[in-house]
């Protein structure tokens, strides 16, 4: 029994690294979705920022002091599943479909050390701890690698 464990621990040793690069950095802090980046606040600030840009997120905004991204996401699943015809949507004058799917969310940064946390807070400044804020660092998650 004891020699089976031994055995894969040994054929993945070669592989620490390549599978250290690749692993996520999803973690929960507080109860609430984060990233723990293993990089200091300055590299993980243009980390973020570049994968912000790649997932085209709306950036209005930056806080480099604050280590906040001033964002607006519109949840892809809400226009999937929108169940009007095309021609309905064509002539249907609603600005505010648009306006209530864009949500605005902060990027918040917090360097601790060698290593960065990365959190969503909604537009009041809290911790956003719904399915979107998931979402969100998936896709961060997904780029930083």
């Amino acid at each position: 029994g004891a020699a089976k464990p031994a055995a894969p621990a040994d054929a993945g040793a070669g592989k620490t690294a390549a599978a250290a690069a690749s692993a996520s950095y999803l973690t929960q802090v507080n109860g609430a979705q984060a990233l723990q980046l293993p990089e200091p606040f300055d590299r993980a600030w243009r980390s973020v920022g570049l994968a912000l840009d790649r997932v085209n997120f709306t950036v209005e905004d930056r806080d480099r002091g604050q280590g906040l991204y001033y964002v607006r996401y519109v949840d892809t699943r809400d226009t999937v599943n929108d169940n009007r015809g095309f021609f309905s949507k064509l002539f249907t004058r609603s600005g505010g479909d648009a306006a209530r799917q864009a949500k605005k969310y902060r990027v918040a940064l917090k360097g601790s050390g060698s290593g960065t946390t990365v959190t969503v807070l909604n537009d009041a400044g809290q911790p956003e701890s719904t399915e979107i804020a998931k979402r969100i660092l998936t896709l961060l998650d997904e780029q930083l690698h």
